[in-house]
């Protein structure tokens, strides 16, 4: 089961995941990242990192971090919930 993390409209969110893996990928709702002025994607051994600013309402839902290496590959997920004005 994934973890569920709750924050609020407007706010940034890192995400991180310690991973000893030579190649590294982010998602959410399946669809791949990439280093943009909202995602900002980090690595710096062994922990991988995503930052998401000024987060809005559509950017809730799972993300998820794919690592590979010549061993195989991990994956973890954490679903991201955000809080709007009432």
């Amino acid at each position: 089961m994934a973890a569920t993390v709750i924050v609020a409209l407007d706010s940034n969110l890192r995400l991180s995941r310690c991973l000893f893996f030579s190649s590294v990928t982010w998602f959410h709702k399946d669809k791949e990242l990439r280093d943009s002025e909202i995602f900002k994607i980090g690595r710096s051994v062994p922990q991988a990192t995503l930052t998401i600013k000024n987060i809005a309402l559509t950017r809730g839902g799972e993300y998820t971090v794919a690592a590979t290496n010549h061993y195989g590959s991990k994956s973890a997920t954490c679903k991201v919930q955000v809080l709007g004005m009432f």
